[in-house]
Order: C-alpha cells, then sequence, then structure tokens
C-alpha cells in the first residue's frame, strides 16, 4: 500500500513510499511515461471504441508533438503519478491499516482587511499544549 508518490522531472525517476510487513519503505523507479495512439491495428480500444496502440514516450516533448498535429490520443493528459499508481495497484484489491498512516488537517485562513491581502502579514504558528 501506497503512502506517498512523486515524480522527479529532472531525474524521470518515481520515488514512492510504501508500507511493506509494516515498514515505511521508500522505493525509486525509473518512469515510462506511456499512452494511448490511436491505430487502426491497434489492439486496445479507448472509451469511444477507438483502436489503440500503447506506446512510451522516448521524449517528455513526444507527447505534445502528437497533440500539436492533431492525434488522438490517450491517457496522455494524466498526470505521471497517477498513471505510475494504476500501473503499479490497479489490479490489486488493496487493504490499508489505519495504524501505517498519519493523518493531519491543515486549515490555512487569510486576513484581509478593506486593503485586501497583505503578503507581509506574518502568521505565528505554535504548538499546542
Amino acid at each position: 500500500m501506497f503512502k506517498n508518490v512523486h515524480y522527479n522531472s529532472r531525474s524521470n525517476k518515481m520515488f514512492i513510499w510504501e508500507v511493506i510487513n509494516d515498514k515505511t519503505v521508500k522505493n525509486v523507479y525509473d518512469y515510462e511515461d506511456e499512452y494511448y495512439i490511436a491505430d487502426p491495428n491497434g489492439k486496445y480500444k479507448d472509451i469511444f471504441g477507438t483502436a489503440m496502440t500503447k506506446k512510451v514516450a522516448s521524449h517528455k516533448d513526444e507527447i505534445k508533438n502528437y497533440k500539436d498535429i492533431g492525434a488522438v490520443l490517450a491517457e496522455s493528459d494524466l498526470d505521471k503519478e497517477t498513471k505510475f499508481l494504476q500501473n503499479r495497484y490497479g489490479k490489486l484489491d488493496l487493504k490499508a491499516d489505519i495504524k501505517n498512516f498519519n493523518i493531519c488537517y491543515i486549515d490555512i485562513e487569510i486576513a484581509a482587511g478593506n486593503g485586501g491581502f497583505n503578503p507581509n502579514h506574518k502568521i505565528k504558528i505554535r504548538k499546542k499544549q
């Protein structure tokens, strides 16, 4: 079960923190940006029934270049973390144990007077006793 995931575009690496045997483990993977492109001979179908072929982008502008020429693409607009998690966990029935997770809420409020938002307004943060 994953706790957090982060994509580093400079290194093209996916960082994932997972709970394995009740311990949080960090793993790093090379990332392959998969997408689908319309192809009459493709073995996949999109939600509209269009035949598609699965591809892996060979460089960061490949998907953008296809979009610029009007190619029909699928899953090209999903963020990389979502695609990675779907590929990793999509066919699994995951059971989360809440004791392995820290849950917190941050409520951020701003004070705006007649002059509107003041970016120089200081907010003091203190630990609750």
